[in-house]
């Protein structure tokens, strides 16, 4: 029992050392600007500077491409961009990234919105488009990095061109931290609520990938999903 306990702990830490060490590292960063936050707002005059900073440089064509990129994760945008991926993932028959993807969601929207309920922080005075509600952490930034990383998580190895490989990681990377810019520019969130944002969606996603491949879950999802299609045809 023990030798096997000890080969399951090796081959663990063999192939998730990386999203171990970005688990750990994203709940404690995140833990740190939650204290700076709620601890008399010591952060507050960087992310004052960052506002007064970005706001120099408004403009409408450039406010008007940062308004599409914010709205990709828009209620309705976002849910229908869930449910085309979704729908991928069954296709391809990536059962283990459609569980993934629900939970990984799940997960970060209901702790997003908990923190934002127990923390309620108010957004800049000097918004661009108007937005209710607490501004800490960011639910864009969460979101989209939550469903960009998980994009790349799922197809990266689909790609065998190693070129078109890293443009894809790259172009992904882009889109959630363009989307998490979008927020600062259009000054609807305070540079430390969208830093935050990406620490709790990391941390969420790679907590789950690391429990689901110790009980070895991804492979059971498959199995289970495959035998039942197998089973209905």
């Amino acid at each position: 029992m023990a030798i096997i306990s000890e080969r399951k702990t090796k081959r663990f830490a063999k192939h998730h050392l990386f999203a171990l060490i970005l688990c750990i590292l994203s709940i404690l960063v995140f833990s740190l600007i939650l204290w700076m936050v709620v601890s008399e707002n010591k952060i507050l005059f960087l992310d004052f500077l960052i506002n007064q900073s970005v706001s120099a440089f408004h403009g409408e064509i450039i406010t008007w491409v940062m308004i599409f990129f914010t709205n990709i994760i828009s209620p309705f945008v976002f849910a229908f961009l869930l449910i085309v991926l979704l729908f991928v993932f069954v296709y391809m028959k990536k059962f283990y990234s459609a569980v993934l993807l629900f939970f990984s969601i799940l997960a970060g929207f209901l702790s997003g919105l908990l923190i934002k309920f127990l923390v309620y922080r108010l957004r800049p005075a000097n918004v661009l488009i108007e937005f209710s509600g607490s501004s800490f952490p960011s639910g864009h930034a969460t979101m989209a990095v939550i469903f960009f990383s998980l994009v790349i998580y799922s197809f990266k190895y689909e790609i065998k061109n190693k070129f078109a490989r890293y443009l894809f990681i790259v172009c992904s990377i882009l889109l959630f931290l363009i989307i998490g810019f979008s927020r600062i520019y259009l000054n609807v969130h305070w540079f430390s609520d969208v830093i935050a944002g990406f620490f709790l969606g990391i941390f969420w996603l790679t907590l789950l990938i690391l429990l689901f491949k110790i009980v070895n879950l991804d492979k059971i999802i498959d199995k289970k999903f495959k035998e039942t299609i197998q089973a209905q045809d």
